[in-house]
């Protein structure tokens, strides 16, 4: 069963270490920086509704990689990585498109907000998986593997986006080029440690 979740902005623990990282920042914030930071913040939480779909599906190994819904992933990277887990979740996440216009509104006007609202954002759909990972899934919060780690195939995404629907629950949608739209977005596959008795 596909499961939806919709996290408050302001219930995300943003890490700004992250976010400055992001966007460019090396060693300490100054001033300047730490203001943008902050305005970038205030923005996205008056508008930003993160967003997630996800669901507990079966996993089979075999000597090339991963069987999953059906479909062989020739990875041994996320083979290893899921270490045999008999059960497995597919998630896709997103910021959501108010990010993009965001971005887009500021990059005309004051590009320095714009590339820290970018950052931010990034930072925020992190903390969305951060805490699906920790609270839905009772892994670490950054306990995924993600199409375009390794040998995973990026185009893997379309699987992902297709078995969870997420085009029509949360507006997730893939260019030809394979690049994930909204463009704050995250599709990864999730071990299930030890379990088998999910209720999703």
């Amino acid at each position: 069963m596909i499961k939806l979740a919709e996290i408050p902005f302001n219930e995300l623990h943003i890490k700004k270490a992250e976010a400055l990282r992001y966007a460019g920042v090396k060693g300490e914030a100054d001033p300047n920086t730490n203001e943008l930071y902050q305005r970038a913040l205030s923005l996205l939480s008056e508008v930003l509704k993160p967003k997630a779909v996800y669901k507990c599906v079966d996993a089979f190994y075999t000597d090339k990689g991963v069987i999953i819904e059906g479909e062989e992933i020739k990875s041994l990277g996320l083979k290893k990585f899921l270490k045999s887990e008999k059960r497995v979740a597919l998630l896709a996440a997103t910021a959501g498109l108010e990010a993009d216009r965001l971005i887009l509104r500021y990059s005309m006007v004051e590009p320095s907000l714009a590339l820290m609202i970018d950052a931010v954002s990034a930072a925020a759909v992190e903390a969305l998986c951060n805490k699906l990972c920790k609270d839905c899934f009772k892994g670490n919060e950054q306990e995924r593997f993600s199409p375009g780690y390794s040998d995973f195939p990026i185009s893997y995404q379309k699987s992902i986006i297709k078995a969870l629907s997420a085009d029509l629950k949360i507006g997730l949608t893939l260019t030809n080029s394979l690049m994930l739209a909204p463009s704050k977005s995250v599709t990864a596959v999730i071990p299930l440690k030890g379990c088998t008795d999910y209720d999703f």
